[in-house]
């Protein structure tokens, strides 16, 4: 079990690791590149929104104010802060990938310029600009034209 001294250093570990969002006030882990919302501009963790989070879930403004109880619930809080954002990232990842790896055989030799012009449509530059939304957008669509081009094929066959 941890003690309380490692409990609260481990806060202020994860703490110092952590990013404010300049576009939506989100927090994120500090080695993300993108916010959920698309943004990648962020700021180190302001003491006023590290306060602010310790009181939302504990009624006190300090570590050293906690009870073993809430430094434990603050604790997994932050350990969690880090680690959803871990798993966003490698969803964002995932989806790349599987839209590169799908858009070649869908779209032909122009796919790079196509998804780029759909990615421009939602307001982005590219792939690595969209967010999570928008990259299953990109990747439904591909989907429902591959669908498509199947079914095409299927009903030209005969």
């Amino acid at each position: 079990m941890i003690n309380r001294k490692a409990k609260i250093k481990l806060i202020h570990t994860i703490k110092h690791k952590l990013v404010e969002c300049v576009s939506c006030s989100r927090v994120r882990d500090g080695n993300t590149t993108f916010c959920e919302c698309g943004q990648a501009d962020a700021i180190p963790l302001p003491d006023k929104t590290y306060r602010n989070i310790l009181e939302r879930y504990t009624g006190v403004t300090s570590c050293n104010l906690m009870d073993d109880s809430q430094l434990a619930l603050m604790a997994d809080k932050f350990i969690s802060m880090t680690n959803q954002q871990e798993e966003y990232v490698r969803a964002l990842g995932r989806l790349i990938y599987a839209i590169r790896h799908k858009a070649p055989e869908v779209l032909g030799d122009s796919w790079e310029r196509r998804i780029q012009g759909f990615a421009r449509k939602m307001g982005r530059n590219s792939l690595r600009d969209c967010n999570h939304q928008e990259l299953r957008k990109i990747h439904g669509w591909l989907s429902r034209k591959k669908k498509q081009q199947e079914g095409d094929n299927h009903y030209g066959s005969n």
